[in-house]
């Protein structure tokens, strides 16, 4: 892509292709995922609930196929307890209840990786095949545990919501939002479709391919953040105790930063802001979007659009 001052922004062609894409994903997934979560309201349906307990362990993995997934630490918890939610939907009543019978759910350990609790919500044969049925099926999981279990959660359409672990996370949905409040000791989550918003301590890692992204660092373990978005705004908020080198690129969008002790590394432009915060050191940031903007923010300094010198602004130049 190339900019000249006075004229109208071009994108390349290979941007221009890839947003593309990502959008003509993002408005087909999202329309199967509504027709999955919520089908027809006038549709048959047939609901029931069901509560599952095990003695907590290490690590507790989550598998689910459609439906929202909120997980949330419980100081003196010694067990971990889900409140389940099942549903089916059909063209009559006795379809309905065939596909609420069709689904099954389990907590239970995992033979093959001990100390590991194993959520998980199956259809059989595979039944849930996109809207391709005309039964359909979802479960939502309500999880409490204790702060210092392991999270590794993933859901193929629905939002996921976990707070307050303490030994980090690590969380993927290829249809729906993601939240993770107060995670000490890391969080990597990633969404095909859907915003991610982080608040964490420990390495960051927050992936959305059409979605915006938002990273707070807490105080705390702090480690290397890496936050992006093909299609989508991306904003992090650094703890003041954040030291690293910083390396943010977007395509189509500007940079904002409000950081005190940024100093700039090598030549600097409109969408390219390089160098070290707080002197650098083995942490750093790496932010990356093709088409939306960049916000970065650092205690209560003032936020400022990012630049590039004068001279490079006047000609045209490769982003």
């Amino acid at each position: 892509m190339e900019v000249e001052t006075g004229t109208v922004v071009k994108a390349s062609r290979w941007t221009l292709r890839r947003w593309s894409r990502w959008l003509g994903a993002a408005a087909v997934m999202g329309a199967t995922a509504g027709a999955a979560l919520a089908g027809a309201d006038s549709r048959p349906t047939a609901e029931e609930s069901e509560t599952l307990a095990a003695p907590a362990s290490g690590a507790l993995r989550l598998e689910n196929f459609v439906g929202e997934i909120e997980v949330v630490a419980v100081e003196g918890a010694t067990e971990v307890k889900a409140e389940v939610l099942k549903r089916g939907q059909g063209r009559s009543q006795k379809e309905a209840e065939e596909a609420l019978d069709e689904i099954s759910v389990s907590l239970s350990p995992d033979a093959m990786s001990p100390g590991t609790l194993v959520a998980r919500a199956t259809l059989p044969n595979k039944l849930f095949n996109w809207g391709g049925d005309n039964k359909q099926h979802e479960v939502q999981w309500r999880v409490t545990a204790p702060p210092s279990v392991v999270l590794k959660i993933t859901n193929d359409v629905g939002d996921v919501t976990v707070k307050g672990f303490t030994a980090g996370a690590h969380l993927a949905t290829d249809v729906g939002d993601i939240v993770a409040e107060g995670i000490i000791n890391g969080v990597q989550a990633s969404s095909h479709v859907g915003d991610i918003e982080v608040s964490a301590s420990g390495a960051i890692t927050a992936r959305s391919d059409t979605g915006s992204v938002s990273v707070t660092v807490l105080d705390g373990p702090t480690g290397s953040v890496t936050a992006s978005s093909d299609v989508g705004s991306v904003t992090v908020t650094l703890s003041d105790a954040w030291a690293g080198d910083v390396d943010i690129n977007t395509d189509v969008g500007s940079i904002q930063s409000g950081v005190a002790s940024f100093e700039p590394d090598g030549r600097q432009s409109d969408h390219r802001m390089r160098g070290a915060i707080g002197g650098g050191g083995e942490h750093r940031l790496k932010v990356s979007t093709d088409v939306g903007g960049v916000i970065l923010r650092q205690g209560n300094a003032d936020i400022h659009r990012h630049r590039g010198s004068r001279n490079e602004d006047r000609r045209k130049r490769p982003l």
